[in-house]
């Protein structure tokens, strides 16, 4: 038997996992440390994982439940999920999915995916990891920070000061479409399915 891997990132604060900023560069830690463990096993998910003050009030269980359940996306097959949670009847206590009598489904759009369709997001984001290298190579170096609704990258940066990016005086922000799962995916048909190796 071949074991799952699957990845943690542990956040201060409510990171959740984006189709958009996978796509826009973004959000690549995740997929790039599956792909690296790749060679240790199936990929199996890869997930945000929320730390706060651990200290529940008495009868909120089912709140810190929520508040402690992973964040992200998750290989669908049952075994993978059991792997992961071998107890829960209904909604997983740790996993973004529903467990039902004939499997389990996501909670989320596009927390449940394919082996084909994690092989392929690992892909693409070894991909753009890669666009953004070679630009850097070419000598890019001019700030490109992005803007995804009202979420600028610019609102919490500590170099704001020295960077020289500068809306008041005709600087844009590289605005980021929005982007779900189905749009995502749909570039693997797009580009003939072609396999991706994790």
């Amino acid at each position: 038997d071949v074991p799952y891997v699957r990845i943690l990132d542990y956040k201060t604060g409510n990171k959740t996992f984006s189709y958009a900023e996978l796509e826009s560069g973004l959000q690549l830690q995740l997929p790039l440390y599956l792909a690296a463990c790749a060679g240790l096993g199936r990929p199996a998910g890869m997930f945000y994982l929320h730390i706060d003050d651990p200290i529940a009030e008495e009868g909120d269980g089912l709140l810190e439940e929520k508040r402690f359940r992973l964040r992200g996306v998750v290989l669908g097959e049952l075994d993978a999920l059991r792997a992961m949670d071998g107890e829960s009847q209904g909604f997983s206590a740790f996993l973004p999915v529903r467990f039902t009598k004939e499997g389990a489904s996501g909670t989320a759009q596009g927390a449940l995916l394919t082996e084909e369709e994690m092989a392929f997001l690992c892909g693409r984001a070894k991909e753009i990891a890669a666009g953004v290298v070679e630009r850097i190579l070419e000598g890019e170096s001019a700030p490109r920070p992005a803007q995804l609704g009202l979420w600028k990258a610019c609102d919490w940066c500590p170099y704001r000061a020295i960077c020289r990016f500068e809306p008041d005086r005709g600087d844009v922000y590289r605005l980021v479409p929005a982007v779900g799962a189905k749009e995502f995916f749909a570039q693997c048909g797009e580009r003939g399915e072609e396999a991706h190796e994790v």
